[in-house]
């Protein structure tokens, strides 16, 4: 299991989101790895699990409101030597 610890930084709307922001969602550490883009169902972006093996992207939209808790991820070093 990955010890990390989980800082909030910041709360934005889900169009305050910008390329590189890390956040927590329903259980999972992602990272946007896309630019956010307005469309007519909300804001759409690729998303990358940091906290898990796998290393897929995930496709994510949220309405433009969604209020998002911004983090400072920091896996532990064990963590990141396993």
């Amino acid at each position: 299991m990955n010890d990390i610890t989980l800082k909030p930084q910041a709360i934005v709307t889900a169009e305050e989101l910008t390329e590189g922001d890390i956040f927590a969602h329903l259980g999972n550490v992602l990272k946007v790895a896309s630019k956010p883009e307005h469309t007519l169902q909300g804001i759409e972006f690729e998303a990358l699990p940091l906290a898990i093996t796998d290393r897929k992207t995930h496709g994510l939209r949220f309405d433009p409101r969604w209020r998002i808790e911004l983090i400072d991820y920091q896996p532990s070093i064990a963590a990141a030597a396993a």
